[in-house]
């Protein structure tokens, strides 16, 4: 992980080879011109949104609102769909518990 980019952001380099049955996240690989893999969240939100849907349901996809994919349920229902990755990060993870703030309360964080 790159963390030298905007605060809150950072860049996950690929430290191995993606497992094949995901391979919507093998798409989103690209070269950052520096020989290194990373993973670009804007391909990754693109492969994501052209799957298919495999459920019975009507579900009408909006168009992509920053990190989320905006959608409606049956006409009834609207909802964002945002993916999240597993990171293991304590060093950013302490900064950001460690930092003033009047939300979330103590409690939460």
């Amino acid at each position: 992980m790159d963390t030298r980019v905007y605060p809150g952001h950072c860049r996950l380099l690929q430290e191995r080879p993606a497992h094949a049955r995901y391979k919507v996240i093998a798409e989103a690989m690209c070269d950052n011109g520096y020989g290194d893999v990373l993973l670009s969240s804007s391909l990754l939100l693109d492969e994501y949104s052209a799957r298919p849907s495999t459920h019975n349901v009507s579900v009408e996809q909006h168009k992509r609102a920053g990190p989320s994919i905006p959608a409606t349920l049956s006409g009834l229902i609207h909802f964002d769909r945002v993916i999240a990755l597993r990171c293991y990060c304590p060093s950013i993870l302490q900064r950001w518990t460690a930092r003033l703030r009047h939300w979330p309360p103590p409690v939460i964080v």
